[in-house]
This record gives structure tokens, sequence and C-alpha cells, in this order.
């Protein structure tokens, strides 16, 4: 794979960069009931944002992944409350799939972007987001049995977040021309 960007570029973005335990991140997202999970991937894509003009917009990631999914369940819930039908059931699970495939666009795109500067496959991590949120999609439509690909989801976050702790220390070890074995 040919890397996007160059070592000034990958500089720039390191540049501010705070390097977290995978731990920690583990632990934010098991306390925060999963939603960290949305939050850690909108604050790395507003920095990827900031270098890559391919980059998906994080602004479009949160209405995406956190709006769009709770205002629609919302309106299902109160449309389920005046009537359930056949096709009150065929639109609600419609509409969910039109999102869950604007989501998966977008986890896609920003795959891409991420293996872009930690120069890795994004097959990895896009087939990662894809299979964990399979768990969520199942769960949604009481598949309860998928749940448990909800749990790589929770080890993919902790994973990514490694994976830029290493090319930080890449970085790191090739700006200051520090041999790796002394």
């Amino acid at each position: 794979m040919n890397p996007k960007f160059n070592s000034r570029e990958l500089n720039e973005f390191f540049k501010n960069y705070e390097e977290k335990n995978s731990a920690y991140i583990l632990g934010l997202i098991i306390i925060s009931l999963g939603l960290y999970i949305l939050t850690w991937i909108y604050s790395i894509n507003k920095d990827l944002e900031n270098l890559d003009s391919d980059a998906p917009s994080s602004s479009r990631g949160a209405v995406l992944m956190f709006v769009l999914p709770f205002i629609w369940f919302f309106i299902i819930t109160y449309i389920k409350t005046i009537s359930n039908s056949i096709i009150i059931e065929f639109i609600q699970v419609t509409i969910f799939l039109v999102i869950y495939i604007l989501i998966l666009k977008y986890l896609y795109e920003f795959s891409l972007t991420f293996s872009h500067i930690t120069r890795t496959k994004p097959i990895i991590w896009f087939s990662s987001f894809f299979v964990g949120s399979l768990g969520i999609f199942g769960y949604y439509l009481e598949f309860y049995y998928l749940f448990f690909l909800f749990s790589i989801l929770l080890l993919l976050i902790p994973a990514m977040q490694e994976q830029l702790n290493v090319t930080y220390h890449k970085i790191s070890i090739k700006k200051n021309n520090i041999s790796f074995y002394s």
C-alpha cells in the first residue's frame, strides 16, 4: 500500500497527539455502555479531517451514528403506541436498514483514512466494524443471539487506539533519530 501522507503531514497529525492507554479506553467504553465508541470515533475523525480532505466529515458521523438512530428509535416507539401493524414493522426495518447502510459507508471511509495514517490495511478495521455492528443490528431486530458480536466493537476501539500509539512511537523514534536498540 502506498502511504498517502508524507512524514511532514504525519508529524503534523501527531504534533498534539496524546497517547492513551488502551485499557483506559476499554474501561470508558464499558462504563459508558458503548457510547464512548462514538465519542472516540468522532474525536479521531475530527483530527483526521484536519489532515486529509478525503476524510469523512466528523459532523456527518455524529449525526449518522448518534442523532439519527436515536431520533428514529423515538419516532418508531411513538408510532408503535398508536398502531402496530406489519406495515409499521416493514417501515421500521427498512428505515433502520437505510440508516445502517449510511453508517457502514461512513465507517468504511473512516477506516480508509485511519489506515492511511497508521499504514495498516483498511479491510481489517472495516470488517471489524461491520461484524461488530451486526450485533447491534441483530439486537434491534430481536435476534438477541447476535448481540455477542458487539464485543468485537468493545475490543476494536482499544486496538485502534493502540495502533495510533504504535504509529506515534514509530514517528517519534524516526523524528528524534533514536535507535530502537540503544
